[in-house]
């Protein structure tokens, strides 16, 4: 199994990250030898039976984090990829040269599966953790043009050269198999969500509270960058006298957010965590009067699914993935992405009706329960694996890694394959 390599398996890591790890400890704790090539630098990854993890951390990867928060940018993200894949690519080529016995390589990141698929010569998998940039807005038209351009290219490159792709929802699946004429080999296989740790909790003692001082909060997740627009959710709060906000996450715009709520005047009404551990985000979304969901770009995004899991209703943009997970009435609300007044009336609609965030916390969680631990997610990609041939119901999977949120991720998207 590998990552992309773009950031390491830590708390806040984005969700590939998290989805590739949690996928790679399901498919070892259900019997697979699973082999995990990741950036494990970030303290995440307990030791489990039947992983082993190989780093990929070298000087280069070493150097991008040491760059000033400000190349946080657009620009940063590019770098990090490209570098990040590269790694991951060498990583596991020199894995399989050393110990060719494996059944399958399963790779998360576009590039690296490219470079992989020339010098493998076993099934290969790739699953695909990105909307289309056409079914996505960004706030930047130069950004929204290079990520046309990339995804053309390099993940397109990705989808021709794998055996199979997984896609995370429907029209994911739709939109690949009709733009890259790859119609046979796409899969749809969502992502999970640990729902032990992820779970409604009886009333207690708020940590939130007694730390802030806030008896009922909404709460955000996530990097701190444009794509996530939590500038717009400090615009919102500004708008809600009567509510609070934590934010629990961290990136390049973490200084500027600050400063924007003192200058609305909600810097008391306003809570920047960092990033905080899977095992103490649970009681915080579970605290938490709904979790609010910004982004102009989202695949299938995991801290929908944690919240659901702790049984709290979402406010989320119309956007890429987000619309096959939060449904309208029932388990949250969709509002046009970038608008403030849209975001501002659906917090004020929510904080007002207690029985209608109860209905829908209940409605989110039984969905959850139904379609989402990560250990039935795990058994649909060994499934995928089997059908490939010659992998038995234990089989040896190689995981690639890539960058992770601070959710766990998967570990049976580890298929690998030959190109020649």
């Amino acid at each position: 199994m590998a990552s992309r390599g773009v950031v390491p398996i830590k708390p806040g890591c984005g969700g590939a990250e998290l989805v590739v790890l949690n996928l790679a400890k399901s498919l070892a704790r259900s019997g697979h030898q699973v082999t995990l090539v990741a950036d494990a630098a970030g303290g995440l990854i307990d030791p489990v039976d039947g992983l082993r993890v190989v780093p990929v951390r070298n000087s280069w990867i070493a150097a991008i984090e040491r760059l000033p928060a400000g190349f946080g940018g657009f620009l940063g993200w590019l770098l990090r990829h490209l570098v990040g894949n590269v790694a991951v690519a060498a990583k596991v080529r020199q894995q399989l040269h050393a110990d060719g016995t494996y059944d399958v390589v399963h790779t998360h990141g576009n590039l690296s599966t490219v470079l992989i698929a020339r010098s493998c010569s076993v099934p290969l998998v790739y699953t695909e953790h990105d909307a289309t940039p056409w079914r996505c807005r960004y706030r930047s038209r130069c950004e929204h043009l290079i990520r046309k351009l990339i995804y053309a290219v390099v993940n397109g490159s990705a989808f021709r050269v794998a055996d199979k792709v997984v896609a995370n929802f429907d029209e994911h699946v739709d939109d690949i198999r009709n733009g890259w004429k790859v119609r046979d080999k796409v899969s749809l296989i969502r992502n999970g969500t640990d729902v032990d740790i992820f779970r409604p909790l009886k009333p207690g003692i708020s940590q939130i509270k007694k730390d802030y001082g806030f008896d009922r909060y909404c709460l955000f997740v996530g990097s701190l960058t444009a794509r996530k627009s939590p500038d717009l959710l400090l615009r919102a709060i500004a708008e809600c006298e009567s509510l609070a906000c934590v934010v629990a996450g961290d990136g390049p715009m973490r200084r500027k957010l600050i400063r924007q709520a003192q200058v609305l005047g909600i810097g008391d009404r306003v809570a920047f965590l960092g990033n905080v551990r899977p095992s103490e985000l649970g009681q915080i979304y579970a605290e938490a009067d709904m979790l609010v969901l910004p982004s102009v770009s989202e695949t299938s995004s995991l801290v929908v699914l944690e919240a659901m899991a702790c049984g709290i209703p979402v406010l989320a943009s119309n956007t890429g993935g987000l619309p096959s997970l939060v449904k309208d009435w029932e388990t949250g609300f969709l509002l046009k992405p970038g608008d403030v007044g849209q975001l501002v009336m659906g917090m004020r609609f929510l904080s007002g009706d207690a029985g209608l965030r109860q209905r829908m916390g209940e409605n989110g969680r039984n969905r959850v329960l139904s379609a989402f631990p990560w250990k039935q997610i795990a058994g649909d990609y060994a499934a995928l694996y089997r059908s490939l041939g010659g992998v038995e119901e234990r089989s040896d999977v190689i995981v690639l890694d890539e960058p992770i949120d601070v959710t766990v991720a998967t570990a049976e998207e580890s298929t690998l394959r030959s190109a020649s």
